[in-house]
């Protein structure tokens, strides 16, 4: 029996660079999931972040760390 074996695609840039569209490309090419942080947190607390977000986005990034 064959077993699937999984792989973790880690994306890091500089901002606008394209990270969210070529994670969007390995999505549909590979039925991945995309974790990100920006969109966990905006969907978490409506983009009401302000100047709470970088304690918030760090818990975020601590979470993936500890669970994933």
């Amino acid at each position: 029996m064959e077993q699937n074996k999984g792989k973790v695609i880690a994306l890091c840039g500089k901002i606008a660079s394209g990270k969210t569209f070529y994670a969007n490309q390995i999505k549909e090419r590979e039925n991945a999931i995309i974790f990100s942080i920006n969109e966990l947190t905006y969907y978490s607390f409506d983009n009401r972040k302000g100047e709470n977000y970088i304690d918030i986005t760090q818990r975020a990034l601590n979470y993936f760390k500890e669970n994933l």
